[in-house]
C-alpha cells in the first residue's frame, strides 16, 4: 500500500512538473525572433543616421525643398526611434547607438559636397537610405514573429514612404531623375542626369568626324594606288 501512495505521488509530481512547464513554453515561444531583432537593429541605424545627417542638412542645404525635408526626417526618426527603443528595452533587446558603416560612408560623401552638389547628394541620400528601409520594413511585415514589432514596422513604412516620396518630388523639381545613387560617384551620378539628346548629339558627331576622316583618306590611296611601281 505504501508503495502504490509512493508511486501515485511521485506520478502526481511529475504531472504538476509538466503542467508547470507548458506556460514556460509559451513564455518561450512568444520572445522576439531573430527576423525581429534584426529589423529593430536595421531600424535604429536607420533612425540614428537620419537624425545626424537631417542635422547637417538643415544648416547647409542651400534648396527649401532639401531644409524642408532634412527637418522632417529628423523629427519623425526621433519619434520613431523613441518608439523603438521602448520596444526594444520590453523584450531585451540591444539597440546599436551609431548608424551602419554604410550610413557612415554614405554621410560622408554628402558631407564632401557643397553648394547645390550638396542638396543633390542629400536627396539622392534620403532615396537610396528609404528604399533600403522601406524593404526592411516590408520584410518585417511578411516574416516578422512578435506582434508588437510587426505593428510598430506597419506604423513606420507609410513614414519612410512619404520620406521617400519628398525626396523624388525634390530631385524631380532640380530636373534630375528621382533616384539613389552611390553618393560621391560624381561621374555616374552626372552621367544618369544628363539627357539622352546630348548622348545621341555625341554619337552623330563621333560619326561625322570618322565619315570626314576617311574622305580625307580617299584621295591620297588613290593617287598611291595610280603611281607606277
Amino acid at each position: 500500500m505504501v508503495n502504490i501512495r509512493k508511486a501515485a505521488a511521485l506520478a502526481g509530481a511529475v504531472t504538476l512538473a509538466a503542467m508547470l512547464a507548458v506556460p514556460a513554453r509559451a513564455v518561450a515561444d512568444e520572445q522576439v525572433s531573430s527576423q525581429d531583432t534584426t529589423f529593430m537593429v536595421q531600424n535604429a541605424q536607420t533612425d540614428l543616421a537620419e537624425i545626424s545627417l537631417g542635422q547637417i542638412a538643415v544648416q547647409r542645404a542651400t534648396s527649401s525643398d532639401a531644409r524642408n525635408l532634412a527637418q522632417e526626417t529628423m523629427a519623425d526618426h526621433q519619434q520613431a526611434l523613441g518608439k523603438l527603443q521602448t520596444l526594444a528595452s520590453q523584450n531585451g533587446v540591444a539597440l546599436p547607438d551609431t548608424p551602419s558603416a554604410e550610413q557612415h560612408s554614405m554621410a560622408a560623401a554628402v558631407t564632401s559636397e557643397s553648394g547645390s552638389a550638396f542638396d543633390v547628394a542629400y536627396l539622392r541620400a534620403q532615396v537610396t537610405g528609404h528604399t533600403t528601409s522601406i524593404s526592411q520594413a516590408e520584410t518585417e511585415l511578411s516574416s516578422g514573429r512578435d506582434a508588437a514589432v510587426v505593428a510598430f514596422a506597419r506604423d513606420y513604412l507609410p513614414v519612410a514612404q512619404k520620406h521617400l516620396a519628398h525626396a523624388q518630388s525634390a530631385l524631380q523639381a532640380m530636373g534630375l531623375a528621382p533616384s539613389g545613387v552611390n553618393t560621391g560617384s560624381g561621374g555616374a551620378a552626372a552621367a544618369q542626369d544628363a539627357p539622352v539628346g546630348w548622348y545621341a548629339a555625341i554619337a552623330a558627331g563621333g560619326l561625322v568626324l570618322a565619315a570626314a576622316a576617311a574622305l580625307t583618306l580617299l584621295p591620297s590611296r588613290r593617287g598611291q594606288a595610280s603611281q607606277p611601281r
